[in-house]
């Protein structure tokens, strides 16, 4: 058994630290279980404070001017850009690295920028084009999509007759070119 691997010391002080956790829901079975009414009713009150406390939800649009121009400036210096979790070398999540790896099938320059280091442009990237996730693709200045609307562009083609309406690749170009077309 584990315990016995650790001293009864630790596993004593691990037991009475866990008391002092407030006690939610932990039924075996979920069919058993209780529906809260809603979330915040079920929340503990330490989770509604800390809710509160970092909530972005009071700001506004003003309140993020000075990021709204750094993001101009950003779709201004690069005609295409990947708002990301992580940068495309080293991407931070899944989504990230599939929209990335899209992209770069095209032989395509893009600029990759990464949110996880700067948590105003996170915040910020999302309340500018009114698009709730990450990673956001932008080329010359528009919104394209997350990695859902990029797949499905690169799956019908789109995405290349995008790149290659934008000048952005020759469309002798062979990536990214379905067989057939």
């Amino acid at each position: 058994m584990l315990a016995s691997f650790f001293k009864t010391s630790t596993v004593s002080s691990v037991a009475k630290s866990m008391s002092l956790v407030p006690s939610m829901a932990r039924p075996l079975s979920f069919k058993l279980a209780a529906q809260p009414s809603s979330f915040s009713s079920f929340a503990p009150t330490a989770f509604k404070r800390l809710d509160s406390q970092f909530s972005t939800s009071t700001l506004t649009d003003e309140d993020f001017k000075p990021v709204f121009e750094d993001i101009e400036q950003r779709l201004k210096d690069n005609r295409v850009n990947l708002f990301m979790k992580g940068t495309p070398k080293a991407p931070q999540c899944g989504y990230s690295k599939m929209a990335s790896q899209l992209i770069s099938v095209y032989d395509v320059p893009f600029e990759g920028h990464n949110v996880l280091e700067n948590p105003a442009l996170w915040e910020g990237i999302k309340r500018y084009s009114k698009w709730p996730t990450i990673p956001q693709l932008y080329v010359d200045g528009e919104l394209v999509g997350g990695t859902d609307i990029i797949a499905a562009m690169h799956t019908a083609g789109e995405l290349r007759d995008l790149f290659v309406e934008k000048g952005l690749m020759s469309a002798d170009n062979p990536f990214g070119k379905k067989q057939g077309k």
